[in-house]
């Protein structure tokens, strides 16, 4: 999703401060501390990373990609009670260590993923190939991803077209087993009043350790109110593993 991705502690958070410079920084100031309590998303932001390089020392060869994913489908799932911005201020909940470390399946992307994506997002070639350090790109020559969104990502969002007619989106995702060898996932999903949920095939097989299963979901949704926006999710489950993914549906605020 466009918005937070996920939610790690930023509140309160005792942090170590430099005794090279005063609390404030300014001019008169004697106050020194060595730790001092701050607050802020941007204090989120090294547990997120610290998470992230935790979950790297368990599989050193997993992509930013699948560590990313690893992290969100594990996540606490949060309230709109907590945030009434839901999923577009909390993304898909709050982290948990633990579990990112053994996540089930994950949402995987290479290179070429990233590159089709900002293609089909309508971005200038010249603009992509300085962004990725290559000479040249020729979108032209990609081959398309399916799906509204063309991109392999733990979390789906509608984009409502009309005011006066449904809307629908066909989203196409992979997942990789990074679990138990032989299991079997079955999809539920949870949807908001208003808008149905359809996932092809809802159940996932795997035999052999990562192996890749891909899947669609379809999403329609009533026509809503300019600035609303609801969500609902699907889960993957097995004996063992819970992986989440939030659906997001909303219809941009009118200016």
């Amino acid at each position: 999703m466009k918005q937070p991705d996920i939610v790690a502690p930023g509140i309160d958070i005792l942090a170590s401060y430099t005794p090279l410079q005063s609390l404030t920084g300014l001019k008169g100031d004697t106050q020194y501390s060595d730790f001092t309590l701050m607050s802020g998303t941007s204090m989120a932001c090294p547990h997120v990373a610290g998470v992230a390089a935790y979950v790297k020392s368990f599989h050193p060869t997993w992509t930013p990609a699948a560590i990313k994913s690893a992290i969100m489908t594990s996540a606490t799932p949060m309230s709109s009670r907590v945030n009434r911005d839901a999923e577009f201020g909390y993304g898909a909940g709050q982290l948990n260590p633990r579990k990112a470390v053994n996540p089930g399946l994950i949402y995987d992307m290479d290179e070429m993923s990233y590159i089709q994506f900002l293609c089909h997002e309508g971005y200038k070639e010249s603009s992509i190939a300085v962004l990725m350090a290559e000479k040249s790109v020729n979108c032209s020559a990609l081959l398309p991803q399916l799906g509204v969104d063309a991109i392999n990502y733990p979390t789906m969002q509608l984009h409502m077209k009309s005011d006066q007619e449904p809307t629908v989106g066909v989203f196409q995702r992979t997942v990789t087993n990074v679990g138990t060898p032989q299991s079997i996932y079955n999809a539920t999903i949870k949807a908001p009043k208003g808008v149905e949920i359809t996932v092809k095939p809802a159940s996932l097989t795997f035999s052999p350790a990562v192996q890749k299963r891909s899947f669609k979901v379809i999403v329609k949704a009533k026509p809503m109110a300019s600035g609303q926006m609801i969500s609902g999710s699907l889960i993957w489950r097995s004996s063992r593993y819970i992986v989440k993914s939030p659906i997001v549906v909303y219809s941009p605020q009118e200016d």
